[in-house]
């Protein structure tokens, strides 16, 4: 049986190691990794480039060896010298290494075969039950299984700037898009999200400009600060037993919301902590506010991020387990707790960013509300209104599939044979749960066409998180290969 692995960063890696893992791997297996990088297992997120680039979430926090929680914090100990920054913070690129590192004995498997190509064309064979692949100029022939990993979405283009001159709509790898930007020229940031604050270190840690960059903001300008928990280990309940439990209890595998808000509710009263009060003071802060925060270190803020960071493996099958009623009023009523608390940025990086505002070495435009081309560069408008030279996008990503096909061909490949269509408001694409197998109207399941990553979003939930990523990935490895198995005997 011939595999084909369409991506190989962190969820095709994951894949491919755990296939290669099984107790039910046989000599029939062959595995074709197609990835056009130069290097595995690291997709844009981490591949090389600036050092400047950072990871937003402790180094603690990652992790490739199940039973070894330490992990990176051990290679980062062995391998670096100085593995963290002022912030406190590892390089994207030293993680980008690390999992390169505990990978390469899976690349190099004599049943493993890597082609440095982008896969641009996947024909489905219904009679036959197999995809064939290609790229712009060669065939790869037919494949019995196909794993996508195919990475995310482009940026959002909120202010239609993409054809203009001196704006740069994808800024990775920070190297190559930023390093021509002229030195004299004003550079606005248009988002201030994790990789709007890598564009910032890399123009002021490497390319050393003569004005200071400004921040362009259209929402919450700096997220919770991430105070490191520091008390005593939280009272923690859920569990994959009690999931199965609930689920056990309807028939659908359905589990009421209330359930879950009831068993979250307990943990907080046992661990003492207000939530709701705790969610009123810490939302919206003002600048000041957030060094307050800092500075006294609140440990009840700690608490809830320290809560809520232990139920990330969690996330998508709780999600998925709501009607969809209770989906909705989660999304109205308790999605926007959650957001506070689990999309926060480290407390030294709101620091070390406040204080460049205050000290004149960063500038913000603040609500913006539009951005007028002008023969050289633009004009922002907001609660002020600044020129700038040069544009440089951080808005997020854009998850609609239509919007999309234009730069991706072998999403426009399957989505006009029939074989992808959109998910949900015309994100991301349909995909069975917990299988991850890709549905289609024409085809209906495809049993052995899987999707990982990003193109998720509405399936597997807050999926832009390196635990749940491997999670995920091996959980739907390990039913392939136990249905491989079975079909074997």
């Amino acid at each position: 049986m011939k595999i084909a692995i369409v991506g190989v960063g962190l969820a095709g890696s994951n894949i491919l190691r755990t296939i290669l893992d099984s107790c039910y791997f046989d000599s029939a297996l062959k595995i074709h990794l197609f990835e056009p990088r130069d290097q595995l297992g690291v997709g844009k997120a981490f591949e090389e480039d600036s050092r400047v680039k950072r990871l937003n979430i402790p180094h603690q926090e990652i992790s490739l060896d199940p039973n070894n929680p330490d992990d990176f914090a051990e290679w980062l100990a062995e391998n670096r010298e100085c593995p963290l920054n002022f912030e406190g913070l590892a390089s994207r690129v030293d993680c980008g290494h690390y999992i390169q590192d505990r990978m390469a004995p899976y690349y190099h498997h004599s049943q493993v075969t890597w082609f440095q190509e982008e896969v641009t064309r996947l024909f489905y064979d219904p009679q036959d039950q197999v995809y064939q692949l290609g790229s712009e100029d060669q065939d790869y022939g037919s494949y019995e299984v196909v794993f996508l990993c195919i990475g995310h979405p482009d940026y959002q283009d909120y202010y239609h700037l993409r054809s203009l001159d001196h704006y740069i709509q994808d800024p990775y790898p920070l190297e190559l898009k930023l390093s021509s930007i002229p030195r004299d020229h004003r550079v606005g940031i248009l988002g201030t999200g994790p990789t709007g604050i890598d564009i910032y270190r890399y123009l002021v840690q490497e390319r050393t400009l003569q004005t200071p960059p400004v921040f362009l903001n259209n929402e919450v300008f700096l997220k919770l600060s991430g105070i490191p928990y520091q008390g005593p280990k939280l009272v923690f309940s859920m569990t994959w037993q009690w999931l199965q439990d609930q689920q056990a209890l309807d028939p659908q595998g359905f589990i009421p919301l209330d359930k879950i808000l009831d068993l979250i509710q307990a943990d907080f009263d046992k661990n003492h902590l207000e939530a709701w009060s705790i969610y009123d003071r810490a939302k919206e802060l003002a600048f000041e506010d957030q060094l307050a925060l800092i500075e006294s270190n609140d440990q009840e803020v700690a608490a809830v991020i320290q809560y809520f960071e232990e139920m990330v493996p969690f996330y998508p099958y709780l999600y998925q387990s709501l009607r969809s009623s209770d989906r909705q009023r989660y999304v109205s009523d308790y999605e926007p707790f959650l957001d506070l608390f689990r999309t926060f940025t480290p407390a030294q990086t709101n620091r070390w960013i406040i204080e460049e505002l205050a000290a004149g070495r960063a500038g913000l435009v603040d609500e913006i509300h539009a951005i007028d081309p002008i023969d050289q560069g633009f004009i922002v408008k907001g609660v002020d209104q600044e020129k700038v030279d040069t544009i440089v996008n951080a808005t997020g990503f854009n998850f609609d599939l239509m919007d999309n096909l234009a730069t991706h061909p072998l999403l426009k490949d399957l989505y006009e044979q029939g074989v992808i269509q959109p998910a949900r408001q015309n994100e991301g694409i349909l995909a069975k749960w917990p299988e991850c197998q890709v549905m289609s109207q024409r085809y209906g399941v495809l049993d052995n066409l899987y999707i990982q990553g990003m193109w998720l979003t509405h399936t597997h939930y807050r999926n832009n998180d390196f635990r749940s990523i491997l999670s995920v990935s091996q959980k739907v490895a390990e039913r392939f290969m136990a249905k491989y198995r079975s079909s074997s005997l």
